[in-house]
């Protein structure tokens, strides 16, 4: 065990010293030994779902599979008000107010416990005026309430693994639940031959429990302690996450989902989701989880200049490898899918170009939110610009251009505000830290 320790950290120095040209600091190393162990959690999680994921998506073909993403896409924007911005609170105050973690994680979760039940019912009471303007039936508008039920929870614990800094214990959750998916989907498509959308929803919802079931365990003692300060501190920070998160989700796939069944069918919807599948992978696994370690990390750092500069020298290095890694397995995976879905190198490669852009903007967007209140608010007024170009553009182009005007929008929106991201940082942000 001490020799494999000693061998993560030459790994670790080596890596560094390579993209930056100097050895790490004590932040930096504890920083990417964080990091270490996310990616080996959640690389071993993709390795052991993909296939079975893959085989399930192969099954259910294009119509079956358009259902469970819009399930999923309608159940997201019903989790944001549940959860109301409070993982990204967390984060952010876990990692710069060490003291008072028991507090911070008793308040959080007895503010989302309230939210849940308040929503949840307003939600099934409201059911019959919103499926109207959803198009679509009222089964798939209840497994919507049920997704974003479960998935707030799973969002919940897991900020608490990743804000107290237990990676290390989250990288074996993550585990555990991808092979607890692999029973539920080998159980559904191999002995009740059920092909339909419920198979891959139920096996994901199964591996979200399995996280929340460990976070209840793990964080038992401090779930009922509540402090109304700290409360309202995490409350004035997520108001901002949540009006950045619900101007996000009228930025990204989850829109994208909805108007293409508005416009299209959900035949549409199952083709755009399998092109999807590698931004889910990368951005939603890789760069989420990335992010969820560095934003503890730099909250507690006041020189963000330096982290800036180290940033934009990362991506430089590897932004090309971003794009051709992703084209390469989107044009991989349509060779796994089946004939019902047909590959186009122009949707692959804007896809691609999509991704890469969307990566950089993840990064930036979590050096501003790291300066507290005054990062939230730019980030609320950037996810809001975003979403009212992406909306009018997808209103625009959908009709017209179908698959291709959905990414092109995507391309757009997310470039204009990657410039004034960068324009904030270099010229707002990092100029007052020098004043």
């Amino acid at each position: 065990m001490e020799l494999l320790k000693k061998l993560i950290n030459l790994i670790i120095t080596k890596i560094y010293f390579l993209i930056f040209g100097n050895k790490p600091s004590e932040i930096a190393e504890q920083f990417v030994k964080n990091l270490f162990y996310s990616f080996f959690g959640i690389s071993a999680a993709i390795l052991i779902t993909f296939g079975f994921n893959i085989l399930a998506i192969r099954f259910l073909g294009p119509v079956e599979y358009g259902k469970l993403n819009l399930v999923v896409g309608i159940g997201e924007f019903f989790a944001i008000p549940m959860l109301f911005g409070l993982s990204i609170a967390v984060l952010r105050y876990l990692g710069a107010e060490k003291e008072n973690r028991a507090l911070i994680i008793g308040s959080a979760f007895r503010v989302v416990s309230v939210l849940i039940l308040i929503f949840s019912f307003l939600f099934l009471i409201l059911g019959d005026y919103l499926i109207a303007p959803l198009k679509i039936p009222m089964v798939l508008y209840k497994f919507a309430i049920l997704y974003a039920f479960i998935s707030v929870l799973f969002y919940l614990f897991q900020s608490f693994f990743q804000g107290s800094g237990q990676f290390k214990r989250l990288s074996f959750i993550w585990i555990v639940s991808a092979l607890v998916f692999v029973i539920f989907i080998s159980f559904y498509l191999f002995i009740l031959k059920n092909y339909s959308f419920s198979s891959l929803f139920f096996s994901n919802m199964a591996r979200f429990l399995v996280v929340a079931l460990f976070g209840i365990l793990v964080f038992r003692k401090f779930l009922l302690k509540f402090s109304l300060k700290i409360a309202k501190n995490l409350v004035h920070y997520s108001a901002y996450q949540t009006l950045s998160v619900t101007a996000g989700f009228f930025s990204l796939g989850n829109i994208d989902n909805i108007m293409l069944n508005y416009y299209l069918g959900s035949a549409f919807v199952g083709l755009y989701s399998a092109y999807y599948l590698v931004f889910n992978v990368f951005v939603d696994k890789i760069l989420n989880t990335f992010s969820q370690v560095f934003l503890p990390a730099v909250s507690g750092i006041s020189n963000i200049q330096v982290i800036f500069q180290k940033t934009l020298l990362f991506f430089k290095k590897i932004g090309i490898l971003i794009f051709g890694g992703n084209f390469f397995l989107i044009w991989l995976l349509f060779k796994f899918y089946g004939k019902d879905f047909i590959f186009d190198w122009r949707l692959a490669g804007l896809m691609a170009l999509s991704i890469s852009l969307y990566s950089f903007l993840i990064i930036l967007g979590n050096i501003i939110a790291s300066t507290g209140i005054r990062g939230a608010k730019i980030g609320v007024f950037f996810a809001f610009s975003s979403a009212i170009m992406h909306v009018l553009l997808n209103i625009i182009l959908i009709p017209r251009f179908q698959l291709l005007g959905v990414i092109i929008s995507t391309i757009i929106s997310t470039l204009i505000i990657l410039i004034a991201a960068i324009y904030v940082l270099k010229f707002k942000l990092c100029k007052n830290e020098k004043g």
